[in-house]
Formats: C-alpha cells, structure tokens, sequence
C-alpha cells in the first residue's frame, strides 16, 4: 500500500431530534477524494437525502481556492480553529499539484445555539484525531482536517472513528436533545484526472455512501468509474446547454385530484420538465437533473420551467380557461418543484416579482413545492423566501412529508398551504396498518394546522378508498393520471427565459 502524505477531511453534519428553528436538521453526504503518495480528501457535504442529487460540494483546485478565499467564511472565535485562508496555505503545493480542495459552501446564518454545538463538534472531532492533524470549519456546519503522513487504512479508521464520535454526541440546548451524524466517502486519485473528473468521481461515491445506508464510510474503488461513465456525464452537460439553446425543454403535468366534491372540478397540477434528446426523444428528469445540480445549471432550468408556466397560465386566463376570481384566491393550483439552488439565490425573489408582477396571475394559482429535507437544509432562508413569495400571491407546498424525524416541528417557521404526504408511507397503506396510521396521523395534524393535504404515489384503487376514509384532501399518482404534455404551452421557444 502507497504512503498517503495528507487527509484532507471536509465535514458537515446532521442535526436531528427535536427541531430547533435554525438547525439544518437533514442528512449530509459525504465526498471524498483519496491521492495515493500524496492526499486524501474526505468531505461531508449538506445536501438533503432526496432524488438523484441532494449534495453539491464540488472539488476545485487549490489554485482558484486560494485566490478566492478572502471572500470565504473566516474560523471566527467560535470554533478557534484556523481561518480557510490559512487552511489552504497548510494545504500547500501537494493539494495545488492534485487540484483537491473543497469548495466551502456559506450556510445559513448560524445562531448561537449552531455556534455552541459546533465549538462542541469540534473537541469530538479533535479526540479522535492525531497530533499532526489540522482541524478548521470552512464554513457554518463544514469542518476541514487534514491528516499528515496518513495510509489509507488508518485513514478509514480515523475516519470511522469520527464518525462514530460524532454519531453517539449529544448537544443540549434549552431542554432539547439533538443527534448528529454524517456519511463518508473516499476516492483515489493519483493526480492525473482532472478536476471536473475528480468532482464527478466524487459525487457518485457520495451518493453510494447515502443510499447504502447512511452513517459509514464508502471507499473509492477504480472500478467505481470508467470513461464512457465520465463521456455520458459530460455528454449530458452537452445536451442541457444545448436544450437552452434550441428550446429542448417541454413542461409536463399531472393531475392532482381533490378527494371532496366541493373542490372537486377545480384544476389542480403538479408541473414536470422533460428535455428532448437529439433525436427528438424526452428525457426524464432522474437522467439530467443530477448533472444540471453538480454543473450549477438546476437553477436556469428552473427558471425557465417557472417562466414558462406562467406565460402558459396567462394565457389560459386571457382566454377564459382559468378563471379570474378578482382579489379572492383561486382554488386552483399549478405546482412546480423548486430545489435549494433557487432557494438559495439572492436573485430569486426579484426574479419571481418581475415576473408576475408582468403577468398579473389570479392569487394561488402558482404553488411552489419544496421537499422537507430541502427546505430543513435551507430552513432560514426557505421561510424567508416563502414569505416573501406569498405575498405576491405563491403557494407552497412542503414535499415528502414525514421522512424527518422531527417533520411537524417544523411547521412552526414554515408558511406552507400544502403537506404532500411521502409516498413510501401512501403506496403501502392499504396492507400496513402501521403506514396508515402515519397518513392518518400526518393528515389529522396538518388539518388542525389549517393545511390541505396531498397523498403521492397513489398507485391502486384500495389506497384511494383508503386516503377517501382518513379524509385527505388532494391525491396523486399513477392510478389517477400519469405525466402527460402541458397542452397549449409553447412547445418551440422558452418563455420569458432568464437564465440564473
């Protein structure tokens, strides 16, 4: 086995247990980078357990790093840990030679109660570290080591056994009980890949770490990855630049319908993206969005969905389809997906207030959906947005109810219209009496909360009947309706686009 000279170690963390309001409170991935005879680069990143794609660290070379690190989060006092400058500096010409530092992602505004916690992690990390080691926080929850002089073996363990500090630590605040954890991957690289291919490398070994069971530790083997994997990859980059170019891009809907007569004519749809490859076929969206996530294009996508339906709906109100209710909300809804990449641009919201502040559509009709794990992960900011939004009329919908621990607690600070129920507890309601219990029980609080409710996944007649018993309001699913092209939207051009 090579002599591995450094570790550099990226963590962040997840917080669970009973919520508290500005914990990032989801799963955080884990990417790693291993370099025989030279590094290992073990990061954490703080994306949420959903489709495909809920992480995004990048790698990127220590050069770019560097020469923009003063725009970094700094250590602070909180930690007493070194600043990301200087992190980088310890990194030396080894990490500029493999091109393997981490990108730090700027979290949330952590309060003081993160700030304890974390000043805390960092002396449980510590312990399980080795004298030569360097610990910094690059960044709200993401922490940084690096380990000299470290085989990959004894990289694994101290990996490990950070990770199994981290697991059994408690952090109390204000009567609370929090757990924390993370997932680890490593990958070797001998320096001769580029960064793009390290990046890639890395996410797929982060993402086997999540879905192998969360909690461990995954590493890197070369048979993970070959060149056709990396050529499709970059392929597919190709083809969404070129989607934007030629209008490639088609909106979807599905049917949502209301399980009470009163609501029962009203239009309700969740809006889907289909990209068409060059002979014309659609894509779904599990073979394109993860690239557009690791490539940062999710957000234009985004965008161009979002300006798309809404012209879409304006014209459908201009001839009379959709009615115009005056000042009252409408009933009807059309729901489009939006992921932390748009959460997370300052630009969003000004974006969305242009937009239909030019349309002029009837209040309600336009609902946003948003998974738990991803409006937990970007909880200070996800609220902020919604409410900003609503004011302009916006719905939310809370996506994937009930996978979280502490999902109801955090009802408190988001102002959602709409809990969609996770389909792993719908589609097997019928035959379980434990999964019909958490729908009942998720459907019976959120209508003391004054939410509708949404069931997904419907997928047979006996679960209908079932979510028509419990008293659901809305459901979804292939037995009612499968995805189907938006009629009337424009097929050619994109409406309004504005790339991110």
């Amino acid at each position: 086995m090579k002599t591995i000279k450094k570790l550099l170690v990226l963590a962040t963390l997840l917080v669970c247990g009973v919520a508290y309001a500005q914990f990032p409170a989801v799963l955080k991935l884990v990417k790693s980078v291993v370099i025989p005879d030279s590094n290992i680069v073990f990061s954490v990143s703080n994306k949420a357990p959903k489709t495909d794609a809920e992480w995004a660290a990048v790698v990127k070379s220590a050069e770019n790093l560097v020469a923009g690190s003063q725009q970094l989060m700094p250590m602070g006092p909180d930690t007493g840990r070194e600043s990301w400058v200087q992190f980088t500096q310890s990194l030396g010409a080894t990490a500029r030679k493999a091109a393997t530092a981490a990108r730090a992602r700027n979290a949330d505004a952590v309060n003081a109660a993160g700030d304890e916690m974390l000043r805390q992690l960092t002396t449980v990390m510590q312990a399980r570290m080795r004298g030569s080691d360097t610990l910094a926080r690059l960044g709200g929850d993401e922490f940084g080591v690096i380990l000299e002089q470290c085989p990959l073996e004894q990289a694994v363990r101290i990996a490990n056994g950070m990770r199994e500090a981290v697991r059994e630590f408690r952090f109390i605040w204000e009567d609370k009980t929090f757990g924390v954890g993370i997932s680890a991957g490593l990958v070797g690289i001998d320096g001769s890949e580029s960064t793009d291919r390290v990046m890639a490398a890395a996410d797929r070994i982060c993402y086997e770490a999540k879905t192998k069971g969360r909690d461990r530790v995954q590493v890197y083997r070369p048979q993970h990855q070959n060149e056709d994997t990396q050529n499709a990859e970059l392929s597919m980059v190709s083809q969404i630049n070129h989607a934007f170019e030629l209008g490639s891009f088609r909106l979807y809907r599905q049917e949502i319908v209301a399980l009470n007569a009163a609501d029962g004519d009203t239009p309700h749809y969740e809006i889907l993206v289909r990209m068409l490859d060059r002979d014309g076929h659609p894509v779904p969206p599990s073979a394109f969005m993860p690239t557009a996530e690791r490539y940062n294009l999710l957000g234009s996508i985004e965008r161009w969905v979002i300006s798309s339906l809404v012209e879409f709906l304006a014209a459908q109100c201009e001839i009379g389809a959709i009615p115009r209710d005056g000042s009252q909300q409408t009933s009807a809804f059309y729901a489009v997906n939006l992921s932390g990449a748009s959460i997370n641009d300052a630009s969003f919201t000004d974006f969305m207030r242009r937009l239909i502040n030019r349309f002029n559509l009837p209040r309600g009709l336009l609902c946003f959906e948003v998974t738990e794990t991803t409006a937990i992960a970007n909880l200070t900011k996800a609220a902020a947005l919604m409410h900003e939004l609503k004011t302009l009329g916006c719905r939310f919908a809370l996506d994937d109810f009930g996978i979280g621990m502490s999902s109801f607690a955090y009802l408190k600070y988001l102002p959602v219209d709409y809990i969609k129920i996770d389909g792993v507890f719908v589609r097997g309601m019928a035959g379980d009496p434990m999964d019909r219990a958490i729908v009942e029980a998720i459907n019976r609080i959120a209508h003391i909360l004054g939410l509708k409710t949404v069931a997904e996944f419907v997928e047979d007649a006996s679960i209908l009947e079932e979510l028509r018993s419990i008293g659901v309001d809305y459901a979804q699913g292939y037995f009612i309706s499968k995805p189907a092209v938006l009629l009337g939207a424009d097929a050619t051009e994109p409406a309004v686009l504005e790339r991110a």
